[in-house]
């Protein structure tokens, strides 16, 4: 990772004892290791042909670091056999060479592993998406769109937004996975609701499991549904429950989850002590040698076979789909002069919005620093998703009546928590506005015109919520990367009202006397029809029983309104040689009620109710609504 800090980089570097590092010209690096600038490299009098350096299939392919709790990143060696099993033939994605797969993760993220060798091992397309468009949704669904993009990987609270914002893109996709925190059902079957055929996957693993080790194929959620199944265990791999004394846990019982099979990573580089806490023995296993990883994560099996993962044994959390050992941020907050206690804790007092909070305890001796100063402290050692986005200093920390940390008992942050400088409220209707907005999405009592929005625990997801309210509610067009420079509250509402209102252009509604492009959604219930010559697959069917005297042509009048009413039920689909395009029908020319008696051969209700369930629908006849009385 490229931004993450120096100190970090060199670290890693020297941990690993890299040989050199490929990187760009305009990368500043000041690590002494040998670096190759690809965009300087002529490679011309290299040989074309494979340099032939066999590989096994386990030893190890590279090395990922992640989160430890002693203070430094723990480097896991993943075995090239982990990266085949994730790609080829694993029984949850059927990657192709007709793929257009997205390579939006962070490469420091576990996630880019399925995403680059998914393209290139099966002969797809990878198309990178840069950070700063990831986070942008227009920019975002253009690229998605420009490069019929099939595959997608979304962390979790990506996924969340995005599905609020550009559900019309995601639904364009033939596979869509999240992953790395909690699902949130609500997400699902919002998505779901919008695009029933979206092939839609909640996947689960940690990175020293090479990524995925389970996958859910979502079709339905039950509105009932408190949480997202994790799935059951994708090819080559295991995964069991086990209990305190590693012995397997009946169905429904809440227990540890152990993977094993050929994702289980070789272990932890130069840490041969935490290899053997956390690589342990197969006993489940017939494969010599076989391990299996203990995940630290709490799981049960539910009676479809599923797994449901129900967070953690330790203090170990996921913000943002990176994993997060707390500890390490508390041992850089004890690097602090002034710091006497420290503990961190991911709150959620918002539902999905989980934030970093750090509370401490200052020394009698010391002045505790401002939070300002930690924050900079931090951002100097550890990656931007470490920082708290909030410093709460307290007399002593709470305990019970064990002595141990009441957790519970420590108090929501407020505007204190957040920033030293001195209150001034905001300025003129534009900052009045943009401090309104801020507030909400960061939680806050109130803004002021100077406090800066990373200061005030503000990240990048966050920025999107604030880019789409301000387009909502001041109908103003704010650029992310206007945000991120600016920062300050009204350098930011200076910059909006410079642009003047109303940026957007006004959308005028199409005439509906011509033909129109079809939806992403339409697209696919077409190509669909176009392949299997009809597909009643998207048919909802709808029997109801009427009790008492029926006004039959009462009825086809009613009917006939809501059909005049929304025009989407007598829309049909016209061949162009440029694709598809949508007309509507006009409403006197539709009948779509046929009656039948069956009083003389009642027998048959059921045969014709079933056929009329499932009879697909002409797309290019329309309507698309029938009614059989």
């Amino acid at each position: 990772d490229v931004n993450a800090p120096a100190e970090r980089q060199h670290y890693m570097l020297d941990d690993c004892q890299a040989k050199c590092v490929l990187t760009q010209s305009a990368t500043s690096m000041g690590s002494t290791v040998q670096r190759i600038d690809l965009d300087q490299l002529n490679l011309d009098d290299q040989p074309a042909h494979d340099p032939g350096l066999p590989q096994a299939s386990d030893t190890a392919a590279y090395v990922m670091y992640t989160s430890g709790s002693t203070g430094a990143p723990k480097g896991v060696r993943v075995a090239h056999r982990g990266i085949a099993r994730l790609v080829l033939n694993n029984g949850y994605a059927d990657f192709n060479e007709q793929d257009s797969i997205a390579f939006a993760s962070n490469p420091a993220f576990d996630a880019s592993t399925m995403e680059v060798w998914g393209a290139l091992l099966n002969g797809g397309q990878l198309l990178v998406i840069e950070h700063t468009t990831l986070i942008d949704p227009m920019r975002f669904s253009a690229a998605l769109r420009h490069g019929n993009v099939s595959v997608l990987f979304l962390t979790s609270a990506l996924f969340n937004q995005y599905v609020q914002l550009i559900p019309e893109a995601l639904s364009g996709l033939r596979l869509l996975l999240s992953g790395g925190e909690r699902a949130d059902p609500a997400s699902f079957r919002t998505l779901l609701a919008q695009a029933p055929g979206l092939h839609l996957l909640n996947a689960y693993g940690p990175t020293e499991t090479t990524t995925f080790a389970t996958a859910s194929d979502v079709r339905t959620l039950a509105d009932h549904a408190e949480s997202v199944p994790i799935g059951t265990p994708i090819g080559n791999t295991t995964v069991y429950v086990l209990d305190a004394h590693q012995h397997l846990t009946p169905l429904g019982a809440i227990g540890e989850l152990y993977i094993g099979g050929d994702g289980v990573a070789l272990g932890y580089l130069n840490r041969p002590d935490l290899t053997a806490e956390k690589f342990i023995a197969d006993p489940f296993s017939d494969q010599p040698g076989a391990m299996m990883y203990r995940t630290g994560d709490l799981g049960r099996w539910l009676e479809d076979g599923q797994l449901e993962c129900l967070g953690r044994n330790d203090d170990q959390v996921k913000i943002r789909g990176f994993r997060i050992e707390l500890g390490e941020i508390v041992n850089c907050l004890h690097q602090l002069p002034g710091i006497r206690e420290a503990v961190v804790l991911a709150r959620e007092d918002e539902p999905g919005h989980v934030r970093l909070v750090a509370y401490f305890t200052s020394r009698v001796d010391a002045e505790a620093p401002a939070p300002e100063q930690m924050r900079a402290h931090l951002q100097a050692n550890l990656p931007e998703y470490m920082v708290p986005g909030a410093f709460v200093e307290l007399t002593a920390l709470p305990l019970t009546a064990n002595g141990k940390l009441d957790s519970r008992a420590l108090p929501k942050p407020d505007h204190s928590s957040l920033l030293g400088l001195a209150y001034e409220p905001p300025q003129g209707e534009i900052e009045i506005a943009l401090a309104q907005i801020w507030a909400e999405v960061l939680q806050l009592e109130r803004v002021g015109r100077h406090d800066h929005f990373f200061d005030l625990g503000g990240h990048s997801l966050l920025a999107m919520r604030i880019v789409s309210q301000v387009r909502q509610q001041m109908c103003m067009e704010l650029p992310l990367g206007e945000l991120f420079a600016l920062g300050e509250l009204a350098a930011v509402a200076s910059a909006l009202a410079g642009a003047g209102r109303s940026e957007l252009s006004l959308i005028l509604p199409a005439p509906r006397d011509q033909s129109l492009p079809l939806s992403f959604a339409q697209q696919r219930l077409w190509f669909l029809a176009q392949m299997e010559g009809g597909n009643q697959a998207y048919n909802i069917p709808l029997a109801l029983s009427l009790q008492g005297s029926l006004d039959v042509a009462a009825l086809k009048a009613a009917l006939g309104r809501i059909v005049e009413r929304h025009e989407t039920l007598r829309s049909r689909f016209i061949a162009r040689e440029e694709g598809a395009e949508v007309v509507f029908t006009a409403p006197t020319a539709m009948s779509f009620l046929h009656i039948e008696d069956l009083r003389q051969n009642p027998q048959t209700l059921a045969e014709r109710v079933a056929a009329e369930a499932t009879a697909a629908f002409d797309l290019t006849r329309g309507p698309l609504i029938r009614g059989c009385l």
